[in-house]
């Protein structure tokens, strides 16, 4: 049987995104307590460190004006503390 996650069209749409995040860790966050929210954040830093590790590891990881280029396969970005430039 086929992956749903990674049998998604890519790349992924908004509503794709949406649909597996919300699958993965829950629709409705704004009920969860802080410790949750930051226990969820740990387990999903985790998962891209490791990703990132296989990544390289593989050799699939390509090196830009002395950085790595991370591979994300979305046009979607979701508006955070991290993306705002807050003047």
């Amino acid at each position: 049987m086929a992956d749903p996650i990674i049998a998604a069209p890519q790349p992924f749409d908004d509503a794709d995104l949406i649909r597996i995040t919300d699958a993965l860790i829950g629709a409705d966050l704004s009920g969860r307590a802080v410790a949750d929210l930051e226990i969820l954040i740990t387990i999903t830093q985790h998962a891209t460190d490791r990703l990132l590790n296989e990544l390289e590891a593989r050799g699939a990881i390509a090196i830009e004006d002395g950085g790595p280029v991370i591979p994300y396969v979305a046009d979607h970005v979701v508006d955070t503390i991290l993306t705002r430039c807050d003047a």
